[in-house]
């Protein structure tokens, strides 16, 4: 767990982590200079825990940065990420170790509540307009690349060999979940469940309603974001570079995400793409 002025919320997630089914595991909570008492709560909190480790920096590092350090402490063979302001369910860390098999990484739904812990009537996948998910993890890659990711951080378990592989995350991911997932999905070795693991605290940001959207409109959506390619190109570009594309398959999938990127780039091509998104439509949408 990494820690930042978290002192609101932080003790809710701490007692459902100790109250797991899953009772064999160690919590590393490292705090990036806190300064609302986040600190203070947690030295407290940690009396009578001997499986509660506490880390604090001497500066800022900021979350990716802090995120790297802490994964570094853990001395698991499993390591499960938490947000400061989530709040797990009882069997998380069960449920993820027991379907994690011999995949590098483990990911559950969430359940959205605002910033109460009332839940919103949704889970994160219905949120983000999902019907289904691919079942071929290389579909989910190409899906995580060309749409979008809904594979958060603080519901993934992942082996600690996985880091080798991981870390350092390249210096164009904004996000630790977006490259985890990319990375695992494209070695073929990302398991999902569908059952909401956590509690995800929305803050006070409006959410309402199913955003399922028709076909026609999701179909309507690429093509306009089909010009769009953000920092995917660079990630990709750092998967071929961890050496993880080895197979026909994983080759070929990464050939033709290059090739709609460089169609993205210009006007002029872009509308290349189109063929490809109407061929792989289902698998890139999950509608």
């Amino acid at each position: 767990m990494c820690t930042y002025n978290g002192v609101k919320y932080v003790k809710e997630q701490l007692d459902s982590i100790l109250r797991q089914t899953f009772s064999d595991f160690e919590l590393v909570v490292c705090d990036d200079c806190s300064n609302d008492g986040t600190w203070e709560f947690l030295q407290e909190y940690a009396t009578g825990h001997e499986n509660v480790r506490l880390y604090r920096n001497d500066q800022n590092l900021g979350f990716l940065k802090n995120f790297e350090k802490v994964l570094g402490l853990a001395s698991g063979d499993y390591i499960a990420f938490c947000d400061q302001d989530d709040i797990w369910i009882s069997n998380h860390l069960e449920l993820l170790f027991n379907s994690i098999g011999d995949n590098m990484l483990a990911c559950g739904n969430s359940l959205l509540v605002d910033e109460n812990n009332v839940e919103l009537g949704m889970t994160l996948l219905q949120q983000e307009g999902i019907v289904h998910l691919p079942k071929n993890n290389l579909d989910i890659a190409r899906m995580i690349f060309l749409n979008h990711n809904p594979f958060q951080g603080a519901a993934m378990m992942f082996r600690k060999e996985f880091i080798a592989i991981a870390l350092p995350m390249p210096e164009q991911a904004n996000y630790h979940d977006v490259w985890f997932a990319a990375l695992a999905s494209f070695m073929d070795s990302f398991v999902y469940i569908k059952a909401p693991i956590v509690r995800y605290r929305m803050h006070g940001k409006n959410v309402s309603g199913n955003h399922q959207i028709k076909s026609s409109q999701a179909a309507l959506g690429q093509l306009v974001r089909s010009h769009y390619v953000g920092n995917r190109p660079d990630l990709l570009a750092a998967i071929e570079e961890r050496g993880v594309l080895k197979t026909k398959e994983q080759l070929k999938y990464g050939k033709a995400i290059k090739r709609y990127f460089h169609n993205a780039r210009s006007k002029y091509t872009k509308l290349l793409n189109f063929p490809f998104i109407i061929a792989n439509f289902r698998s890139i949408t999950t509608i």
